[in-house]
């Protein structure tokens, strides 16, 4: 099985099972353990406040099976915070991204997080202010 993790504003990919996120809420009661060959929240993590986050990541690896995949992402507050002091986001825009989001992390940390539930990462990307990871597990 293959899901994909989203906001309730963002359109599903064809093929995936659809699971909606809302602000630290997310229900995966449907979905055994071990059942997701590929899991796709590449936005999820901003949904989550900082303290359920590590829950958060923990429940989403719970469903993967062995060999199957991850890709998890969210904003880097450093990079947020380098690109409104470099004036590459404008303080306007930089209000509408913090309204807009729960918590931000950082690329470090989530890998931290993801390495010590036992999965390994395979590649990391960042674009702007975002990032996403992708990590198999087993």
């Amino acid at each position: 099985m293959k899901i994909h993790i989203l906001k309730s504003d963002q359109k599903e990919i064809e093929n995936y099972k659809r699971i909606t996120v809302s602000d630290d809420q997310i229900n995966l009661s449907e979905i055994s353990d071990n059942e997701c060959s590929f899991i796709l929240a590449n936005d999820v993590l901003d949904s989550f406040s900082v303290e359920n986050i590590g829950s958060l990541i923990t429940s989403i690896i719970k469903k993967l099976r062995i060999k199957g995949a991850v890709v998890i992402g969210g904003t880097d507050i450093r990079l947020f915070s380098k690109n409104v002091i470099n004036g590459t986001i404008s303080g306007e825009n930089a209000a509408k991204i913090i309204g807009s989001l729960r918590s931000m992390t950082t690329l470090n940390d989530t890998q931290n997080i993801i390495k010590s539930l036992g999965l390994n990462i395979d590649s990391t990307q960042i674009s702007g202010i975002h990032y996403e990871i992708k990590a198999t597990r087993g």
